[in-house]
């Protein structure tokens, strides 16, 4: 049996790859909750380092907020001022006026290209996005075992790869769409244009970048150059396509 300060290294490396998530990283390394929080009582320094594990979390989780609101995401925005505006005065009555005002600013015929993009999109229903999901871990589990690398251990980081890539299919099926616009276009009452970039090519970077780094935790897609705002992988994307087939037709 391992020694517990061992357990404990390997636990906070399990932390950090699922991104906070106590159970995910009790799972990978086969211990309860219960074992988990006499650790964070007993041991300073083991709660200290689960807890900077936190605040990166939270910094990470805060940059792709402020990413959101700088690309003018209203509920971003909305979430931000219920959070952070409190004392500033901000209520859900301001907030329900300020957005009020916000859709009447946006041009129809901006809108109406909008409801025509939503109905020719696929119906992405929590069906197909677990069909995705499961298609996603086979694919992962069967390459594992053909290098000969796939332990049990590795199911929980081969979840979040699972999901990260089925997410990044919608999202680019969504981008494939033949009405999709990487800008949007807005217009004041004073009759000012605001051109700003789709939300959706952001989330769908960040996805790809979360996706590499999950792919690498699990010693696949380590030949490719890391995915950055203006580049992807060829290898990575051909994963994505294969998840993207899965539930569309």
């Amino acid at each position: 049996m391992k020694d517990k300060e061992e357990k404990k290294k390997e636990f906070i490396k399990a932390y950090m790859l699922s991104r906070g998530i106590i159970s995910a990283a009790c799972m990978q390394i086969s211990i309860s909750r219960d074992t988990f929080y006499r650790w964070i009582k007993e041991d300073d320094d083991f709660r200290k380092e689960v807890e900077g594990i936190d605040i990166m979390q939270q910094e990470f989780v805060e940059s792709k907020l402020l990413s959101k609101i700088d690309a003018g995401d209203t509920t971003a925005i909305i979430f931000y001022l219920k959070t952070k505006g409190k004392n500033l005065g901000y209520s859900e009555k301001s907030n329900a006026l300020n957005a009020k005002a916000k859709e009447e600013n946006v041009n129809q015929e901006e809108s109406n290209e909008v409801k025509l993009f939503d109905k020719k999109l696929p119906v992405l229903t929590e069906r197909i996005i677990s069909t995705k999901t499961r298609n996603a871990k086979q694919r992962l589990v069967n390459r594992l075992k053909k290098q000969g690398k796939y332990t049990s251990m590795l199911d929980p980081q081969i979840e979040i790869a699972a999901n990260l890539l089925a997410r990044g299919s919608i999202l680019m099926s969504q981008i494939s769409s033949s009405d999709y616009s990487p800008i949007h276009v807005e217009y004041s009452r004073e009759g000012n244009t605001r051109m700003s970039v789709n939300p959706i090519e952001r989330l769908y970077l960040d996805v790809l970048e979360q996706t590499q780094k999950a792919l690498r935790a699990l010693g696949m897609n380590t030949d490719s150059k890391e995915v950055t705002k203006n580049e992807s992988s060829d290898k990575l994307v051909s994963l994505l396509e294969e998840v993207k087939s899965v539930g569309d037709e």
